[in-house]
């Protein structure tokens, strides 16, 4: 009898085996790389909804972005989001959307240690641009924080 050469059934699960677990293991990672972009999205929703809602309600509404999330509040409700994981704010800071829908010129930074997040809100109609950058950085062998 002839023999070819081919895989055998239990040499093709092993190979199996090993690619679903490198799987396993990088999609944590990649959760994680998509967490702040998710959260940015969700912000951009409800800052856009508070800036129609304060003009047409004539009302203020204030974002105050508190150590470990953004409280938004007007005068009948109020929601929390929390920041994207392991992401925080070391001071509080309110921005108000004045019922004209003007915002004064600021920015917001959050940060996990490593990416800092970044909105700036420019001056006027409460348009706001994102910035991130990497809050560390290796020079000549030493540890600078920085971006």
């Amino acid at each position: 009898m002839q023999r070819t050469s081919s895989f055998t059934l239990l040499e093709a699960v092993v190979v199996l085996g090993i690619i679903s677990l490198f799987i396993l293991i990088g999609t944590p990672f990649l959760h994680a790389k998509q967490q702040p972009n998710q959260w940015l999205s969700t912000f951009d929703g409800l800052w856009q909804s508070a800036r129609i809602n304060a003009q047409l309600e004539q009302r203020s509404i204030y974002f105050n972005f508190e150590e470990n999330g953004l409280i938004i509040q007007n005068k009948q409700q109020q929601q929390r989001i929390k920041y994207p994981q392991g992401y925080t704010k070391s001071q509080q800071q309110i921005v108000e959307i004045k019922p004209n829908g003007y915002v004064s010129p600021t920015s917001v930074h959050l940060s996990n240690g490593q990416q800092t997040i970044s909105l700036i809100f420019n001056l006027g109609g409460g348009d706001y641009r994102v910035s991130q950058k990497e809050t560390a950085c290796l020079y000549f062998g030493r540890n600078y924080a920085g971006t």
